[in-house]
């Protein structure tokens, strides 16, 4: 048996802030990790190669504000935008540009319906919208992970008005969010916060004012008690069926949490970095994407490309999501990988001998990863106020926090789990 004021299970970017605030008001805090580090969904591999996060978007002071901690600042993702159509290339200079249009007239629709259907309309109603529809669907596939057949064109609509929009132009942290990462472990209280790695919660017993928690570590059972748990848990994890093995089992169950789960859905993205023994999008075609940081191309398994640009390197990042990603989930990692490669030599029209100049590629299939069952979430139709909902704390005793319970417009973010969590450290202050 292990007591504790609070346990707080995950220790990604929601967990450590929350744990972090609630040491500093004098909380004795035990820190559950499943996994063998911390992070969660933030993971970078020698050589500063993201696996998960990458971006920040827009100016989230949650972020800005431990960055400044650290001393490592933001490097701005500047350079040219490219979209393939019909064969062609041309420059998009800004994103949502000609879908400025279309989102004011969604904002202009009652209720709400399903982006798709609100699409396909507009396109019935004008033809001439057909190319900047497609383009909006394209973006909320990839850039949302979200399936547009059933996402809420409400909260997209929103939310491309937001400060986090895709026109933002999106920064990284200074070599990685490692450095992020390292430094919100670095800076709990070892006198106050207790970090167990490696530990899976398998059962949260609750009743006001008491938790009991059922862990396995390394084949070792272990109980945790605490007047209160904040559950970072990511939402593939919450909604996970009794019979999965990623489930955690609440008794009594989460009943009151039921219609914010049923409103809300994990993407799936695939993103795998590849690195090639030199950079050859700097040079092709007599060097006209040289200074390149996207490029996008419909028709292909993968349709999103980026450099690392302003850093010049040999690596080149493909990525898609949405239903073409779930397609893709499940596929050995050497077929993912393949048609990542594919998709590479396409946009360049077989110019350049992709396979030759390859040297390392890096993926992770975050569906198939039993602690995240996804990439991060969106809002099914019908769902606004869904997150809402599913931040708020039950009885005094269970407090929920991680992107997809943030509330604050920063959700499926990094910052969005950073300010979660910090908000269900001053839920737990306040309660007890």
């Amino acid at each position: 048996m292990s007591d504790a004021d609070v346990v707080v299970v995950g220790a990604g970017a929601a967990g450590l802030a929350a744990s972090r605030r609630l040491a500093e008001a004098g909380r004795h805090v035990l820190l559950l990790e499943a996994r063998d580090r911390v992070g969660g969904r933030i993971w970078t591999e020698p050589d500063q190669v993201e696996l998960g996060a990458e971006f920040v978007h827009g100016r989230p002071e949650a972020t800005l504000a431990l960055l400044r901690e650290t001393g490592v600042g933001l490097v701005k993702c500047t350079g040219d935008r490219w979209v393939v159509r019909d064969g062609r290339f041309e420059r998009m200079d800004d994103p949502l540009g000609e879908l400025r249009p279309l989102l004011r007239e969604a904002a202009r629709v009652q209720g709400d319906e399903p982006l798709a259907r609100f699409l396909s309309r507009v396109v019935q109603e004008d033809p001439r919208c057909a190319s900047a529809a497609a383009w909006l669907g394209r973006l909320v596939e990839d850039y949302d992970a979200a399936d547009p057949a059933r996402v809420s064109l409400r909260a997209i609509a929103t939310e491309m008005s937001g400060d986090a929009a895709a026109a933002s132009v999106p920064s990284r942290p200074r070599g990685s969010y490692a450095t992020l990462i390292e430094h919100m472990r670095r800076v709990l209280d070892p006198a106050r916060v207790e970090l167990r790695l490696g530990s899976t919660v398998r059962t949260v017993r609750w009743s006001a004012g008491t938790v009991e928690l059922d862990v396995e570590g390394h084949g070792t059972p272990l109980r945790c008690r605490a007047r209160a748990a904040v559950i970072t848990l990511p939402l593939g994890v919450l909604q996970a069926p009794p019979d999965d093995p990623a489930a955690v089992h609440f008794a009594p169950p989460l009943h009151m949490k039921g219609g914010a789960l049923d409103r809300l859905a994990m993407g799936e993205v695939h993103k795998v970095v590849l690195r090639f023994g030199e950079p050859f999008w700097e040079t092709v075609d007599g060097g006209r994407w040289r200074n390149t940081a996207f490029f996008h191309a419909a028709g292909l398994p993968f349709r999103t490309f980026w450099t690392a640009l302003p850093e010049r390197t040999n690596r080149l990042t493909a990525w898609v999501g949405g239903p073409r990603a779930a397609a893709l989930s499940g596929q050995p990692r050497d077929v993912i990988i393949a048609r990542a490669v594919e998709s590479v030599r396409s946009l360049f029209d077989g110019r350049v001998d992709v396979e030759r100049l390859l040297e390392e590629a890096h993926h992770h299939d975050w569906t198939r990863d039993a602690r995240s069952r996804g990439a991060y979430s969106w809002v099914t139709v019908g769902g606004i106020g869904a997150r809402r909902r599913l931040a708020e704390p039950v009885e005094g005793t269970l407090f929920f926090a991680g992107e997809a319970a943030d509330s604050s417009g920063e959700a499926s973010t990094v910052a969005g789990a950073i300010t979660s969590g910090e908000r269900a450290a001053r839920e737990v202050i306040a309660a007890s």
